[in-house]
């Protein structure tokens, strides 16, 4: 695994280089592959690549959306990402945030002020509620919005500011989900319209009613859901689990064996450095596996 290193604030840290294998290994592990077209692909694996995203660190993700022609990819990442790559310059001093108004009559807003070392002075920016608060087709304000209205703002406020701040280093990185639209970010293809452009009625071109296909029955996949919208995560992972993750990547021979147990129980169970410290475990047993295979292929000969 090709590794290079980073000065970060007179602290060196270790980082993996995001290649096209590493990012095609992504998309086969949460089932995207199938389900995005070839352009689709590229387009996600050129952005990740060159702003040096990981999708396993949830620091990218992609949502395809509309059908047809409306057919479109949004890809997002979080807002965590500009803040360590602010860090990461060595010039930010600091930054302080606070909301002020009411939702009721559309004052609330968001204020933040950003610190650069090489400034004289704050970059303060604000942005409205009322300008971002995401709804759905209905008019109604969804859950998120509805149950965080400030924080889901800052989050907002967050990310504009340090795009500004810092544009040589986050300047045309993809957006975060907080200020794009719902279906954007959902895979919401409810977009009102046939493939041929007419409201769409459930009819045909013809005016029959189409045909049901017959229900699949192999088992389905899982669904992915994007990291942002993963409101089911369990808030706390016991020690006695995280082992037990340890020890069954430890078990696993073959490579999809391991995709699928970072699928199904990984990507949806764990978080933050536990989740970090498990794909990495992944990717080494991945090589254990690639070097028993390469001596027993040797020794065949």
């Amino acid at each position: 695994m090709e590794k290079s290193l980073q000065t970060v604030n007179s602290k060196t840290e270790l980082q993996t280089e995001i290649t096209t294998e590493k990012l095609i290994e992504y998309l086969d592990v949460v089932g995207l592959s199938s389900e995005l077209k070839p352009q689709e692909k590229t387009q996600f694996i050129e952005i990740a690549r060159a702003y040096q995203l990981n999708p396993f660190k949830r620091e990218v993700y992609c949502v395809a959306y509309g059908q047809g022609q409306y057919r479109k990819l949004s890809i997002i990442t979080g807002y965590e990402v500009y803040l360590k790559r602010a860090e990461r310059t060595g010039l930010l001093n600091g930054w302080k945030i606070r909301t002020e108004g009411q939702i009721r009559d559309s004052s609330l807003k968001a204020i933040i002020e950003v610190y650069r070392k090489d400034w004289t002075q704050p970059f303060v920016h604000e942005v409205y509620y009322r300008e971002y608060v995401q709804k759905d087709k209905n008019g109604k304000v969804n859950r998120f919005w509805s149950e965080k209205p400030v924080t889901m703002l800052k989050k907002v406020v967050i990310a504009q500011a340090f795009r500004l701040c810092f544009p040589d280093e986050i300047g045309g990185m993809p957006y975060t989900s907080d200020e794009l639209p719902e279906n954007m970010t959902t895979g919401n293809t409810d977009t009102g319209k046939t493939d041929t452009g007419k409201t769409g009625t459930g009819k045909t071109d013809t005016g029959k009613t189409e045909n049901k296909k017959p229900e699949s029955k192999t088992k389905p996949k899982t669904e992915y859901i994007p990291p942002e919208k993963q409101t089911e995560r369990p808030k706390e992972i016991t020690k006695t689990e995280y082992e037990t993750a340890k020890r069954t990547i430890g078990k696993l021979n073959t490579v999809k064996a391991l995709n699928d147990y970072y699928r199904d129980t990984i990507f949806p169970r764990f978080t933050g450095n536990m989740h970090d410290e498990l794909v990495e475990l992944c990717s080494i047993r991945k090589d254990e596996l690639k070097m028993l295979s390469d001596y027993e292929s040797q020794e065949a000969v």
